[in-house]
């Protein structure tokens, strides 16, 4: 091993003396070269003025590209449409006087045939039925609609385990009860689920005598109010606020009962009738005389509420 060293070291001889005879100057030569790149190094970094002036060229040269698109377009860039512009065609746009039944009936067969496909909205599905209801040229036509609103309310919560939104359950029973109004003021319009009324059935207006039938299954509804109200009050924390505020909408469901029963009674129905006064007897068996009367006399303020705001 030391015979191959020197073998080595005499190709070498000469440095390795220097070396021996002046250790620290070679030493100090390495630094200069690190002196020399971090120069270099200083010399390659930019300005900064210079890369903010680059920038601002490059903002420019987006905008001017910008502009040229939009001029290639025709000329500025177009307004983006608001939730509300999108419900509805431009059709609907125009004086409600010159919207007709036949207008109306082709909209709402176009949002009920995309009810449940992928990628529609439920909500939106509900805001565009409620302005139908708003332009509906007949009783019949409005109430269809509206049995429609109410199902598509209830697809909002397509889960088994959560509930409703309380905003939408409140909006579902002012539904349900303006049904009930327009079936007291028409005696001659029949809500059935049975017989599938005919195509043109809600074309029929306030001077048709005879009976007209629309497709509808008033104490499914009902039934549906009172599961989501029972399952809102499951999911809420009963020691919070929200659950008390969740309770006092109890006697807004007692009314609407209230009224379906009376309905079915004054149309002779007595087997739905039955239906829902069952479920008003397993709402309030179980509570004290003080806690019903209590209840009696806020669901009948509710009622007082509800029959102002409907004049």
């Amino acid at each position: 091993m030391k015979q191959k060293l020197k073998k080595n070291n005499k190709q070498y001889e000469e440095e390795i003396n220097k070396y021996r005879e002046h250790p620290e100057s070679e030493e100090e030569e390495p630094r200069d070269d690190d002196t020399e790149e971090e120069a270099d190094d200083s010399e390659v970094e930019e300005d900064p003025s210079n890369i903010a002036m680059g920038a601002d060229s490059e903002e420019d040269d987006y905008k001017e590209d910008r502009d040229d698109i939009s001029g290639e377009a025709g000329g500025g860039w177009e307004k983006k449409m608001s939730k509300k512009d999108r419900l509805m065609d431009k059709q609907f746009m125009k004086d409600p006087s010159e919207i007709t039944w036949d207008t109306v009936n082709k909209k709402f067969k176009e949002i009920v045939a995309v009810r449940g496909r992928k990628g529609t909205g439920n909500l939106e599905q509900v805001e565009q039925l409620t302005f139908l209801t708003r332009v509906a040229k007949t009783s019949a036509q409005k109430l269809e609609i509206l049995f429609s609103v109410v199902s598509a309310q209830f697809d909002v919560n397509l889960s088994l385990s959560g509930h409703m939104p309380l905003n939408v359950w409140k909006k579902c029973v002012q539904n349900i009860l303006s049904i009930l109004d327009i079936l007291v003021q028409h005696s001659n319009i029949v809500v059935d689920d049975v017989v599938e009324p005919e195509e043109n059935e809600t074309q029929k207006g306030a001077d048709y005598k005879g009976t007209i039938r629309v497709w509808g299954n008033m104490v499914a509804f009902l039934e549906r109010i009172d599961v989501e109200f029972f399952k809102s009050l499951q999911c809420i924390d009963p020691h919070t606020r929200e659950y008390i505020e969740r309770l006092r909408d109890e006697p807004l469901f007692l009314v609407l009962a209230q009224n379906v029963q009376d309905y079915f009674e004054r149309v002779g129905d007595f087997k739905a009738a039955a239906k829902v006064a069952l479920r008003r007897v397993e709402l309030i068996y179980y509570k004290p005389q003080e806690v019903y009367d209590a209840m009696k006399n806020l669901a009948e303020r509710t009622e007082d509420t509800e029959n102002g705001e409907s004049e």
